[in-house]
């Protein structure tokens, strides 16, 4: 309650006002609930506000509108409500107050709150008690399920029928149990085992919106592990889940399943300490893990970066028991897209995963080539810069997490060593040789391709400025002059530039003569 107290202190006099005058239009009948009242017990401050009312939230939620300055000046009206529930939110001053009616015509606040959807979150406390410092908190909670006790034991426990009014609370425990460190009761675990498969009336954004928050949190792993044991997760991601049991080579110590949970909690560990898998890189990759999204992003990409290994498990065709996955990486990236496009994933997140999985073996190509006693060339790291841009810190990232998450009797003893070392190779190489060209002058352009040799705009174009870029990384190519004989070479290689070249060779020679 002093925590609460704490908290209406810092709500703006005008909306502690505003809601004193409706709580006296109700007769004393307004009531912090939900998440306000949950947060306030667990001693946690929060300016979001969650209000119940015993019938038409809109107009309360209107009046509150008018009672802080109507019109644009009273905040915003944002319409919540869903199966079950007439909720509305007023935005006012990046402040959020819920007004919730009681729930399927409930005629009691006791009742409203046995339909909520946990006992933790089916708690109330009046708000005329924010104002009466004598008042105890026992004095005044309504608790008709046992939340304060449940909250006290940290413990996650659902409401009568909570998981049959609304599918989408199935996955809202986990949610809960990842954010608060909460643990979901046995009973409740029976509960979401037996209503698994209701998951699928539930609209994608509410799941997705879920699983945003699961991620997020620092307990992704253990919370997606709880999920697959009570029989959630398949029916989330039944591409994942298809991993049980597929069987892997000697470089791998588990199935495609249980290296992919592995790999997601080597992820988590990363995440928190960049630095130890890549020494002297810590401050290098914290900054390019600032970025929520990335995080976000790394940990699905973990999770599904040998998606695409079910469908793409084969044998060697001259070594019998060989077991092969050919080209999982790029079936993998087109999963993902499947079931972004399900989940109703954004366009950025969608292809920021999908990237990373279907490239996510290019880091352990170049260590191959570094083990076999061969050095990775300039072009090699080009193209890898190319195809990763602003994601290179990443991809290295989920190549340390497949990594260790792979302890298999063929597993190079030095393979994290490898790919760290790889990654300050290619930074490198990026620094000193690569961005100049990038980010330099270029040396020919599209319009010099046509004028001195006569080329007509097309595919080649790309094809040959592309390589020229290469070429001066390389070193091959330094000045204007080795530019324009590089091209002419590489026409003169081409089945197209053969018959081009004939036309503009006395342009050509002229500006090497000159």
């Amino acid at each position: 309650m002093d925590q609460l107290r704490r908290s209406h202190l810092l709500w703006p006099e005008p909306l502690r006002a505003a809601l004193a005058s409706l709580d006296q239009q109700l007769d004393g009948g307004l009531h912090l609930v939900g998440g306000t009242v949950r947060d306030a017990l667990l001693g946690r401050s929060s300016l979001d506000i969650d209000l119940a009312v015993p019938d038409q939230a809109r107009e309360w939620a209107e009046e509150l509108r008018h009672k802080l300055g109507g019109g644009l000046g009273g905040g915003s009206l944002v319409d919540l409500s869903g199966p079950q529930d007439a909720t509305f939110r007023v935005v006012w001053h990046g402040l959020q107050v819920d007004i919730s009616a009681f729930r399927g015509g409930a005629a009691t606040l006791a009742e409203d709150l046995t339909r909520r959807d946990f006992t933790i979150n089916a708690m109330a406390l009046p708000v005329s008690a924010l104002s009466a410092a004598s008042l105890k908190p026992e004095a005044v909670l309504v608790d008709p399920t046992g939340g304060a006790a449940d909250l006290a034991a940290a413990e996650i426990r659902h409401c009568p029928g909570a998981f049959e009014n609304d599918p989408v609370r199935l996955l809202r425990a986990y949610r809960f149990s990842a954010t608060l460190g909460f643990a979901i009761t046995a009973e409740t675990e029976a509960a979401i085992a037996a209503g698994a498969h209701l998951l699928s009336r539930v609209a994608a954004e509410r799941l997705n919106g879920e699983l945003r928050q699961i991620f997020s949190s620092s307990a992704t792993t253990a919370t997606l592990q709880a999920m697959a044991a009570s029989g959630l997760l398949p029916e989330l991601l039944p591409e994942l889940c298809r991993g049980r049991g597929v069987v892997q080579p000697e470089f791998h110590h588990l199935d495609v399943f249980a290296h992919s949970m592995l790999a997601l909690a080597m992820m988590e560990r990363l995440i928190a300490d960049p630095g130890s898998s890549f020494p002297g890189q810590d401050e290098e990759l914290r900054r390019y893990l600032h970025r929520a999204d990335r995080r976000l992003a790394l940990k699905w990409a973990a999770l599904l970066h040998d998606i695409g290994k079910p469908a793409t498990r084969g044998e060697h065709p001259r070594q019998p028991g060989r077991i092969t996955f050919h080209r999982h990486d790029s079936v993998g990236g087109e999963l993902v897209e499947t079931i972004a496009g399900r989940l109703k994933w954004s366009r950025s997140d969608t292809a920021l995963v999908a990237d990373m999985v279907g490239m996510h073996m290019q880091p352990f190509h170049l260590c191959n080539v570094q083990r076999g006693g061969g050095a990775v060339s300039r072009k090699a790291v080009l193209k890898l810069c190319r195809r990763a841009g602003e994601e290179l810190d990443g991809l290295f990232l989920l190549a340390m997490a497949d990594s260790l998450a792979g302890k298999g009797e063929k597993s190079p003893l030095r393979m994290e060593e490898e790919v760290a070392e790889l990654y300050v190779l290619v930074k490198r190489l990026y620094r000193e040789h690569i961005r100049p060209v990038l980010t330099g002058p270029p040396l020919l352009t599209g319009r010099d391709l046509i004028e001195i040799f006569a080329l007509t705009p097309g595919p080649l174009f790309a094809e040959l400025l592309a390589g020229l870029e290469g070429a001066r990384v390389e070193g091959a190519v330094v000045d204007r002059e080795g530019a324009v004989a590089w091209v002419a070479v590489a026409l003169a290689g081409t089945r197209d530039g053969v018959g081009q070249l004939s036309s503009c060779q006395r342009k050509l020679n002229g500006l090497q003569g000159a």
